[in-house]
């Protein structure tokens, strides 16, 4: 019940604070209407009427605070309850006393009692209410002449002068200044529990915070290396865009191609200058690489270098077809020469231009600053591009030698072709040739047997004439051996057309197998 009092006029939505202050302005003026009722059972005892009189209409204005509260009033309620008690005193002291008469002691000590109850029932927030109801209740000690003037009411005022009332009145001020002290206490312990809570929930905000900014510094930082990999991510992109731009380019000489990849290559990392080695399998039993392109303070050089794939970093890295960043550059490995002299590069790059698995060059880069991640990775992906288009661009040199080749050869075999058409020609030209003294030999050979027979004949009817015979006889010896002789030179003559034959029969042979 004394709960339910104690809480009128407190909302959910009220500052702990002023929920405190409310409480306490009910619980005194629960106090005081308690105070008056003992006082007004006290006038009945006494049997002092008129007393009586004005204690009950000085407990029903005690009672008015609590009835602003229950009617959620409850600015007005702790105004009203802060200068009710030095007012009331006030007005109840300058009525009992007659004009011009001096004020009881004790209810002035009485009144000095209650003059603090704005400074409970307030807070320092509240200084327009604080103040005002601070200077009334100031103002009321002053003001007992003028009411003691104002009111006049018939009352025996030896009453109040009396020890019982002397000691009650005393009594009256140390009791309420020690429940004024006690509710006052009360809630500085409560408000030392708030604080102690309050620092409590600081500490665990603080906490919350600190684990906030942490999370937060954790967050900034992840959107700082998501910026940074956007930013890494974008010069990437335009980056490979440029040498995909310059592979495309129409140029007449590869050797331009190269000086402006290595160019745009040293500008695009930001090293200080760089190399390319093209690999070279043809001119020597050991593939070497030659620098084809040099870059340095953005100036071309043109250095003539050979370099084995067994022998140095550039050979380490070519037969491990991996990149390799060297942080720690030897001393007389390569320096750095500028208009302020030479120097030693603080990181070396050597990255090879690998196609699927098939390394055609390498990229040295030197630098004072030292080659990031990003830097080797974007390299790497842009020695791929290059080496496919170097491949390629190899591919089509050797498409073209080979084409330009096989055009020397097709001239050749249509020469040759010709060539064997007109041996063809003279062959034809010689069997024929052949077979018509072939044709005269045999009707050589058919007249000799022809001319034999008739010298059987004539033999037979000339052998009475041995002279006659002996001469026709030496005269066909003669003609035989003459006869012999030509035979012997057409079969001599057989003989050499057979073995022109056969040489051209090899050569038809052979051209045909090259044809093959």
């Amino acid at each position: 019940m004394l709960k339910k009092i104690f809480e009128l006029g407190i909302r959910e939505d009220h500052h702990p604070l002023l929920r405190r202050k409310i409480k306490m302005s009910n619980q005194i003026s629960f106090t005081f209407l308690i105070y008056m009722l003992l006082l007004d059972i006290v006038f009945i005892v006494l049997k002092q009427n008129n007393f009586l009189y004005l204690s009950l209409v000085v407990t029903l204005v005690y009672a008015l605070p609590l009835l602003l509260s229950l009617v959620q009033f409850p600015l007005a309620s702790r105004f009203l309850m802060s200068i009710l008690p030095s007012f009331g005193i006030l007005s109840s002291h300058a009525a009992v006393l007659g004009n011009g008469e001096q004020a009881v002691p004790a209810v002035v000590i009485f009144q000095f009692a209650v003059v603090i109850l704005p400074w409970i029932l307030f807070n320092a927030q509240e200084k327009l209410s604080l103040y005002s109801a601070l200077t009334l209740t100031m103002l009321s000690l002053f003001l007992f002449p003028f009411f003691n003037s104002l009111l006049d009411f018939n009352f025996d005022s030896n009453v109040l002068r009396t020890a019982f009332f002397d000691v009650f009145l005393k009594f009256s001020s140390v009791l309420v200044s020690f429940i004024i002290l006690y509710v006052l206490q009360q809630d500085i312990l409560v408000s030392e529990a708030n604080s102690s809570r309050l620092i409590k929930e600081m500490q665990v905000q603080k906490a919350q915070l600190q684990a906030n900014e942490s999370k937060l510094s954790d967050y900034i930082r992840e959107v700082e290396r998501a910026k940074e990999e956007d930013k890494i991510r974008q010069w990437r992109a335009e980056g490979i865009a440029k040498f995909n731009e310059i592979i495309r380019k129409d140029v007449q000489h590869i050797q331009v191609l190269y000086e402006e990849i290595i160019a745009e290559m040293v500008k695009q990392v930001e090293a200080t200058q760089g190399g390319l080695f093209i690999l070279n399998e043809e001119e020597e039993d050991e593939p070497f690489l030659t620098m084809e392109a040099c870059y340095a303070y953005e100036r071309s050089k043109y250095i003539d270098k050979k370099i084995y794939i067994s022998e140095g970093l550039l050979g380490q890295s070519f037969q491990d077809k991996e990149p390799l960043l060297l942080t720690e550059v030897p001393e007389n490995y390569v320096h750095i020469t500028s208009g302020l002299g030479k120097s030693l590069p603080r990181c070396i790059l050597i990255v090879p231009l690998k196609y699927n698995q098939q390394i055609c060059g390498m990229i040295e880069l030197a630098s004072f600053k030292t080659f990031q991640p990003f830097h080797v990775e974007f390299v790497s992906r842009v020695g791929e591009i290059i080496a496919s288009a170097i491949l390629s661009a190899k591919i089509n040199e050797k498409t073209q030698k080979l084409l330009r080749e096989t055009q020397e050869q097709a001239e050749q075999m249509r020469a040759q072709e010709e060539e064997m058409r007109q041996n063809m020609e003279e062959l034809h030209a010689t069997q024929e040739e052949m077979q018509r003294k072939q044709k005269e030999i045999e009707l050589a050979n058919h007249r000799m047997q022809v001319n034999e027979e008739i010298l059987k004949k004539n033999m037979l009817k000339l052998k009475e004439k041995e002279t006659a015979i002996n001469k026709l006889l030496e005269e066909s010896e003669q003609r035989n051996e003459e006869a012999q002789r030509a035979q012997e030179t057409l079969r001599e003559q057989l003989m050499q057309l057979q073995e022109k034959e056969a040489q051209y029969l090899a050569r038809i042979k052979e051209l045909e197998s090259k044809q093959a």
